[in-house]
């Protein structure tokens, strides 16, 4: 499992590490209903996360492409600026995009806009994932 948070232990003798992506996607994911069709752009680094998280979710290579038959409600944005090489089949109109970058110019942020649909910033996921860094952290405060 993958870590981006870690402390080392003088208990163990080690590093022990901890993820904080599961808090950062409750966080943003309390925007999505039972009924809603969620497609994921992007998602590599954070698939199994937002698989645990959002298990109905549907997900499309940045690379290759997304299916045009796919009819989101919902449009993860898992994607960096630096690697968004494709953009979304014209055939999405989500009502809400969930950008899990947090940045100004984020592509996710500029996809809302063309669309006219609603956008949610990713800080939301950042600000979640800080909190539960601290609290891991906190653990080890001597």
């Amino acid at each position: 499992e993958a870590v981006n948070t870690i402390v080392w232990d003088e208990t163990i003798g080690g590093w022990r590490g901890h993820n904080t992506d599961y808090d950062g996607m409750k966080a943003i994911s309390s925007h999505i209903g039972p009924d809603d069709r969620v497609a994921v752009w992007g998602g590599g680094g954070t698939r199994a996360v937002i698989q645990a998280r959002i298990p109905q979710a549907r997900f499309h290579s940045v690379r290759q492409g997304g299916d045009p038959s796919d009819d989101p409600t919902v449009l993860v944005w898992a994607v960096s600026r630096d690697r968004a090489v494709n953009a979304p089949p014209k055939s999405f109109h989500p009502r809400i995009v969930l950008d899990l970058n947090y940045a100004e110019d984020s592509p996710g942020r500029a996809f809302a806009k063309e669309l006219g649909c609603a956008y949610v910033s990713g800080l939301a996921m950042f600000k979640a994932q800080a909190r539960a860094q601290r609290a891991f952290w906190e653990g080890y405060i001597r």
